[in-house]
């Protein structure tokens, strides 16, 4: 930095006359950055000075505000888009209102729509027609027909009135929803309010109730139709002419065709109309009615189309009257609309798809051989039929006359790949190595799914340079130089390591901590006496499980899992539980433990021998139980002096003190010796429900494939499969999410869920999903423990430590400083003074502890070589109370030559002395 600055001072003092002087431009802001600044600042009513701000509305534009709004500020983007779809020289499109509603989940958050007129209410807003109807048109995209018929209901509220167009949106939502008693109260209604039903209207009735399969309203509603003045058009009779198709009244239909050839004008039938009745023909194999339709499609000078003339090539082809398909290919083809090469394509795709492949493939050859170029859908079904039929040397010799044609262009990577698989599998080892080369010179890449079959034919041929080549993406060939090589591998510097994006989920602590909690959750019964249930297998599952015999041996359920406050009594790791479930034994589960004794000789002559328990009731035990009762005799040099009545030792085995249970099982057999031996097992139960987990409890654990997982569930759960959770796969969170929203919900598993206890619909949306949860053994029953008294150790005084030994929680530590941290001193001296009370007496003069006989008011100090007794009037030593701890650590400090002194003042001298001082 210093090199590069001298020389510009150089110049500045040689050159000074030369210098120019330029004023800085002020960065110019993008049309956005200025309307979300704006948000950011707004007030109420904040849409009368969006009009100030002079930038350009465009949709560009408006997505990146609505997507900076979408975070914590769903409210005004929407009022912004709204307020944008009412500007003079915009409109929203299609594609602008689709995308707003997937940006604020308006889907699966119909909220949304209330709080934005919620809000021009409370805000005094100047709303006009123009803002419902963006607001409707909002519920269209979003499929809300509740929501917009509130919407209707609330524009009065604004003193405005709802004109046809807003009727109409609203109407279509419930004929669509199929709630057709709502619309045609709508559609009655308009005329209440001076509004006359227009041509939209009509139509999507009729569809609603064809849709519904009430034909005959749909009837009444078209006769209807025409006593109003308003004249049916080519679409209103397409739109019954469909009802009638499909529900399979063909006679009508045909007469409602007929209707509309005689009307002619705006009711002519179009090429859409026709093919409604000849696919409705074909699908009840009436094929002669549908040629008629055609000749009549073609007499009134409408050509046919490809899915005319598709369904007509399917249905003669199912008959098996392919002489009657080569008349209405020339048909067809006469007719203009379409080329004789584009129906025989259609035709060998229907041969195909019907079975017939030796008939799709002479058509196929024909086609060649007449110059015909078939379209690549052709070319590529029939080579993979030919393969998957255990033909790929016909498949390659048929490549070969596509070849020749100039249509091998339209051949995919994927018919390249199972015909190179075919040949190398039957050993046609000089077609591959041509294939091969060949692909080699596309470009053309070796599909996954077939590199390991061709790979060893290529390895054990001639031709196994061609490997590296073929399967580029393959590790095996190349080795780590090779990948460094062709850049699949990278080296990062220090610099950049801090800030890498690593392409997982999951931190290595918490896979850590996962892989040892795995090793004790419960499951069905194995080395552990642990057993679940009701196991289940993980809808999420990874390649690895499938060789740890996972789904054989399932360790937890999956449990319905929301992400929720909810009360706030869920916090961190706690969790909020749900008692249906537990009602219904979700994670119910047994714990046994086996008790396990056998009888012994003692000597010659004495045995240790069985017995029944003494317990009269057989419904449980609990704790200090016996269960195994076991006696050794007395032998008789024993027994003299005792009283008559023992006979025997007691060696019973009882019950741990802290649990309780029922005996499962007694079994008795014997061993190799002749002598019984007996098991008893003993039973524990334990009960996990539903959870809703904190959402502070994500960031904190690094859990985030808790929420790929739960995602990644919802999908499995719809489609029915297992979800691939495998690390280091093509599997990214967007593809998870696509395939959710395909299944028709919110991308990120977002639900719309009510309060439980008010019934309220909760305005956040709530991640829900199917979560794996693990039941481990940890109870909290067994784990904590108290006592009031009970046994210490001889050298410390303190209690005998473990639950086992009946002692309770430490006051370690952690909780000293805790109390210190609260300035709870007293409670602190109480803990203390409770269990570990002593009291020593301490030389003034030294600070030493001293030897103090009380019985004969006798001390003595080893420091100074002093000795006291009752009669001297000032004795210098003083007695003071300290923890039994303390004083084992002060002796054991002495011991290695390290004195610890107290030094010690009068209580009462030092009062006084403060009350002076005051």
């Amino acid at each position: 930095m210093l090199r590069s600055s001298v020389p510009r001072l150089a110049s500045l003092s040689v050159g000074l006359s030369t210098c120019k002087f330029s004023t800085l431009q002020p960065a110019v802001t993008s049309s956005a950055e200025q309307f979300y600044a704006h948000l950011q600042n707004h007030g109420a009513n904040f849409e009368k000075t969006l009009a100030s701000i002079r930038a350009k509305i465009d949709p560009s534009c408006i997505s990146k505000v609505l997507r900076r709004c979408s975070v914590d500020r769903s409210l005004l983007g929407l009022r912004f888009f709204i307020w944008a779809g009412t500007h003079s020289t915009y409109r929203h499109s299609g594609h602008m209102y689709r995308q707003a509603c997937e940006i604020f989940w308006i889907h699966h958050n119909p909220g949304a729509i209330l709080e934005v007129l919620e809000s021009y209410r409370a805000d005094e807003c100047s709303v006009n027609l123009k803002t419902v109807k963006v607001v409707l048109n909002l519920c269209k995209e979003a499929k809300l027909a509740d929501e917009a018929f509130w919407v209707l209901r609330r524009m009065g509220d604004f003193n405005l009135g709802a004109d046809t167009v807003s009727y109409n949106v609203v109407i279509r939502l419930f004929c669509q929803k199929g709630d057709m008693a709502t619309a045609g109260m709508l559609m009655r209604e308009m005329g209440l309010v001076g509004l006359r039903p227009d041509m939209i209207t009509f139509v999507e009735m009729i569809k609603g109730f064809c849709n519904v399969g009430e034909l005959e309203s749909a009837c009444m509603l078209f006769q209807d139709m025409k006593e109003q003045g308003c004249i049916p058009n080519t679409v209103v009779f397409s739109t019954l002419l469909d009802g009638y198709c499909r529900s399979g009244s063909l006679e009508r239909g045909l007469e409602l065709l007929t209707e509309m050839e005689k009307g002619g004008g705006d009711c002519s039938p179009n090429v859409v109309t026709y093919t409604s009745v000849i696919q409705s023909f074909c699908n009840q194999g009436l094929v002669v009615k549908a040629l008629a339709v055609l000749d009549r499609m073609i007499n009134q000078g409408c050509p046919p189309n490809r899915v005319t003339v598709r369904a007509l090539v399917d249905c003669l082809c199912a008959k098996g009257r392919l002489e009657e398909v080569d008349e209405l290919i020339d048909k067809v083809v006469s007719c203009g609309s379409f080329s004789i090469a584009d129906c025989n394509s259609s035709l060998i795709v229907s041969l195909i798809g019907l079975g017939k492949l030796e008939e799709a493939e002479r058509r196929f050859i024909r086609m060649l051989s007449c110059k015909m170029r078939p379209d690549g859908m052709t070319c590529n079904m029939i080579i993979r039929e030919l393969c998957s039929t255990g033909r790929p040397f016909d498949a390659f010799m048929l490549f070969r006359e596509i070849e020749k044609a100039g249509c091998s262009a339209f051949i995919g990577s994927n018919a390249f790949s199972e015909l190179l698989m075919g040949l190398a599998k039957l050993n046609h080892k000089e077609e591959a190595a041509t294939l091969a080369r060949l692909m080699l010179d596309r470009g053309i890449r070796l599909q996954a799914p077939y590199v390991d079959n061709v790979v060893k034919f290529l390895k054990n041929s001639e031709e196994s340079v061609l490997i590296p080549e073929l399967t580029k993406e393959s590790p095996e060939e190349g080795g780590w130089q090779d990948l460094l090589a062709k850049g699949f591998i990278e080296y990062i510097d220090t610099e950049e390591e801090e800030t890498t994006m690593i392409s997982m989920t999951i931190n290595s602590p918490c896979s850590t901590y996962q892989s040892a909690m795995g090793k004790q959750a419960m499951g069905i019964y194995d080395t552990l006496a642990y057993v679940l249930y009701y196991p289940q297998k993980p809808l999420v599952t990874t390649r690895a499980m499938e060789h740890l015999h996972f789904r054989q041996l399932p360790a937890g359920i999956n449990a319905i899992v929301a992400i929720a406050c909810y009360s706030g009594y869920n916090q961190e790791d706690s969790v909020s539980m749900n008692q249906s479930s537990i009602d219904c034994g979700f994670f119910r589960s047994s714990f046994f433990r086996s008790y396990r004794d056998e009888e012994k000789k003692m000597g010659t002559l004495v045995k240790v021998d069985f017995g029944r328990p003494d317990k009269s009731k057989y419904d449980g035990v609990s704790g200090e139980d016996v269960i195994i009762r076991k006696t050794t005799p007395i032998a008789q040099d024993e027994a003299e002096g005792q009283a008559s009545r023992y006979t025997g030792r007691d060696y019973s085995i009882s019950l741990r003190h802290s649990e309780t249970g029922i005996v499962d099982q007694v079994r008795l057999t014997t061993n190799a010796d002749g002598l019984r031996f007996v098991k008893v097992s003993e039973i524990i139960e334990g009960i996990t429900p539903d959870i809703i987990v904190n959402p502070h409890a994500i960031p904190s654990r690094m859990t985030i494939g808790q929420l790929i997982e739960c995602i990644m569930g919802n999908v499995a759960a719809h489609m029915g499969k297992e979800g691939d959770a495998t690390p280091f796969t093509d599997v990214t969170v967007d593809n998870i999410s696509k395939a959710l929203h395909k299944c028709g919900y919110q991308m990120r598993g977002f639900e719309t869920m009510y309060n439980g206890h008010t019934g309220w619909r909760l305005s956040a949306m709530i991640s829900l999903g199917p979560t794996y949860y693990q039941r481990l053994k940890h109870m909290v029953d067994d784990k904590i423990h108290s006592r009031g008294r009970g046994p210490v150790h001889i050298l410390t005084r303190q209690s005998a430590g473990g639950r086992s030994c009946d002692d309770g929680l430490p006051f370690a530590e952690m909780e000293r400083d805790c109390m210190i941290a609260h300035g709870a001193a007293h409670f602190l001296k109480e803990r203390f003074d409770q269990g570990d009370a002593y009291r020593v007496h301490v030389c003034e003069r030294c600070g030493l502890i001293a030897i103090a006989n009380l019985k004969k008011d006798s001390f003595e100090c080893r420091g100074l070589i002093l000795k006291f007794f009752k009669d001297i009037i000032l004795l210098p030593f003083v007695q003071v109370h300290i923890p039994y701890a303390c004083k084992l650590l002060f002796q054991e400090l002495m011991a290695m030559a390290i004195a610890p002194r107290m030094l010690t003042k009068d209580i009462k001298s030092v009062k006084d002395q403060k009350r002076r001082e005051a």
